[in-house]
Order: structure tokens, then sequence, then C-alpha cells
């Protein structure tokens, strides 16, 4: 069952996928799914919609060794949550180092693969308490979480005139604007969103050459995930918004993984700036 997967066993897995898909939208459950992975921005997304449908209840999931390793035991009986995880070799590959125009040999890991792998939800285990890691971040108010976002932020931060808009990124001079004007959760929300476009739009974003509409998908779903994680929810006003901006629904999907990517580094973001405010 751990082996890599052959060519039928991945076509099963892909179809897997699709139909899982297919029966978000015939279901009607596009908006529960895309709320419940805003809880597992470490895992990809098509992992993602596999924990979502085994069991769509579940809150956080791992492998029976982490949570060996963190004082919990999965109770006998329980049914693992099967997903895919990438199977990678060590390889020796021949380059020419630039400065001495010599051969050598290097080792890489390249991806071979895909096999099955089993996690087990919370809720299937017993044992020590899990730390909650980002309770600190927002508190009841959300009052200090705009400081805190500005400060993990990739480019500098202010408050200005934006026009008709709530905020910007201006990729020129590098820079976040966002109106003094909003209310207090929705100027957090504004921020999330232009972070996530310095994130994957800015001068080294991985997505830069997005389309614009698709642009505005991955920034809104990045900083509705991201906004999960701390503690606020933009379901309201994200969902609506990644709606108007990405029409149909299977291209919405189609840029998960995009956003999960992003919202991860933003929250990878402000996890380290609160390291270093704690040390200093």
């Amino acid at each position: 069952m751990n082996k890599v997967m052959n060519g039928d066993k991945l076509a099963a897995a892909m179809e897997r996928f699709r139909t899982g898909i297919e029966a978000l939208f015939a279901g009607g459950r596009v908006e529960e799914f895309l709320r419940f992975a805003a809880s597992f921005h470490h895992y990809s997304f098509s992992n993602t919609l596999l924990i979502f449908i085994q069991r769509p209840a579940a809150t956080c999931v791992a492998g029976l060794r982490k949570w060996n390793e963190m004082g919990r035991w999965v109770r006998k009986g329980e049914k693992g949550i099967a997903i895919l995880a990438p199977v990678l070799v060590k390889k020796k590959f021949t380059v020419i180092d630039e400065t001495t125009n010599t051969e050598r040999e290097e080792e890489r890991e390249v991806l071979v693969g895909f096999k099955w792998v089993y996690v087990f939800d919370v809720a299937q285990t017993e044992g020590k308490p899990l730390p909650r890691l980002v309770e600190h971040v927002t508190g009841e108010s959300h009052a200090d979480l705009f400081d805190r976002l500005a400060a993990a932020s990739p480019v500098p931060v202010r408050l200005g005139d934006t026009g008709a808009a709530n905020g910007y990124f201006d990729k020129l001079r590098n820079e976040i604007v966002v109106s003094p004007h909003l209310p207090g959760n929705m100027r957090i929300k504004t921020l999330l969103h232009e972070i996530a476009h310095a994130v994957a739009h800015g001068r080294d974003g991985e997505y830069r050459d997005d389309a614009y509409s698709m642009g505005e998908v991955v920034a809104e779903g990045a900083a509705f995930l991201a906004a999960a994680q701390l503690g606020l929810d933009t379901a309201e006003y994200s969902l609506g918004y990644v709606a108007s901006w990405g029409k149909d629904l299977k291209a919405i999907l189609a840029a998960g993984e995009k956003m999960m990517r992003v919202a991860r580094q933003i929250i990878e973001r402000v996890e380290k700036t609160l390291v270093r405010q704690q040390v200093a």
C-alpha cells in the first residue's frame, strides 16, 4: 500500500480528486470547503480536498509518528485518512562549475511518483492537549493585528489616500497603501489582500504573471485563508469577492493551490515576526 503508485493507481487518485470537486459543485458545498481549507494551510489543495471528502469534521491531522512525538496516540480501531505524499529519491548529476569550468557531481532529490499515506484527525487521538499556536496573535478585539501584519509584510505599509479602492499594492514603489477610513477588521482584511498581492505578484512573486482577474482571486482567497488562521472570519466579504472575479467555480478551485501557498507564506511571515518581537 505504501509503494509508489503506478500509472493505474495515479489515474485512480486523480479520478478521486475530480469526482470530489464535482461533488462540491453538485452539493453546493464550495463555501463549506473553503472554510474547511482555512484550517489546513500546511497541506496541498488536493490533499485538503481528500481530507474533506473523507472526514469533513476534521480540524487538525497528522501521521501516526507525528502524533506520538506530540504525546498523543491514535485510538484503537480508528480509520486513517488517505492522502498523497511525494516520493523523492536522490540522484547524481554532472554539472559544470562556472567558477573553475570543470565538471563535478551533484546530488539532488528527484520526484519519482506518489504514494498513499495515512493521517488521523485529533478527534481520533488521545493524550496531551495541543498547543494553540496563534491564540496570542489576535486577542478578542484584533486591535493590534494590523500592526503585526504590517511588520510581517514583505514591503512597506502606510495609511494614505487610496481613491475609490480600499487599498492597493504599488509595484513600482514597492509599497502597500491602505485607506485610513476603513473600520478595524476591514482594514486588516484589506491589508491581508494587499500583502497577498505583494507575495504572489510582486517583483519576485511566484505568480507575478497572473492575469488581473486571477490575481484578484488568488489574493482574496489567500487573504480569507490567512485571516481564518489568525482568528478573523472574512467569509461574508471574501467569498463574494472571489466569486465576482473568478466567475467560474472550476476556475476558482483550480486556483486553490496558489491561494494556499500564498496564505502559507503570509502565516509563516507573521509567525517569524512574532518570534523576533518576543526575543527583542
